[in-house]
């Protein structure tokens, strides 16, 4: 009889503590699948996206100035005596927005750009006095008086503080015409043969 009562406690001791085994590896199970569960779902949770700047006060976004360079290329934005200047394409036309044709052996470069008043003051621009084209050896080339009706609208005019402007403009070179760069400059006033205070350059990659 005292063997059996024995008998009977061991399996009780042996039966309580694969229970607990069981339960303690239940509960680490759990705890394991939860903080799986949370890395999981931190990883999945889309990171909060980055408030864009505030646009011009015609609507048009902000330019920032990137590093200062000796000749910027396009797609840089480059500042002057606090104008911002970007060139943001360059193409050719076979003519002008008034169907003029350029001279034989000639074509016409097309610069399109945009300028922001990043000053406190009315502010001018003048495509035809404050940039040029440069061809490989260093000769300008002006602008085409008229070239484009959207250009003269939207560059050659006076803007407010924070405003900006975006268009083209028209330039005749030699057809085929490589090593081109295109500078924007100001000056002590805005008159013809007036002296530069400082300019730009932008490499056409052309």
């Amino acid at each position: 009889m005292l063997r059996t009562y024995r008998s009977v406690f061991l399996a009780s001791l042996l039966f309580c503590a694969a229970c607990g085994g069981s339960t303690d590896s239940a509960t680490e199970s759990s705890s394991t699948a939860d903080a799986s569960e949370q890395a999981t779902t931190e990883e999945q949770a889309p990171a909060a996206s980055a408030t864009p700047a505030a646009p011009t006060p015609d609507g048009e976004p902000h330019l920032t100035a990137g590093p200062k360079k000796e000749v910027y290329s396009v797609g840089d934005v480059a500042e002057l005596d606090s104008l911002l200047i970007r060139v943001n394409s360059v193409s050719t036309a076979p003519e002008t927005d008034f169907k003029e044709k350029p001279k034989a052996g000639q074509e016409f470069v097309v610069v399109n750009i945009t300028w922001e008043n990043g000053t406190a003051q009315l502010r001018d621009f003048s495509t035809l006095l404050q940039t040029v084209v440069l061809d490989a050896k260093g000769k300008e080339i002006p602008v085409k008086p008229a070239g484009s009706a959207e250009g003269t609208m939207q560059l050659d005019r006076s803007r407010a503080a924070g405003m900006s402007g975006t268009g083209p403009i028209f330039y005749e070179v030699p057809a085929g015409a490589k090593g081109l760069k295109w500078v924007f400059r100001t000056l002590h006033g805005m008159e013809k043969n007036m002296a530069e205070k400082g300019r730009v350059t932008f490499d056409l990659g052309r």
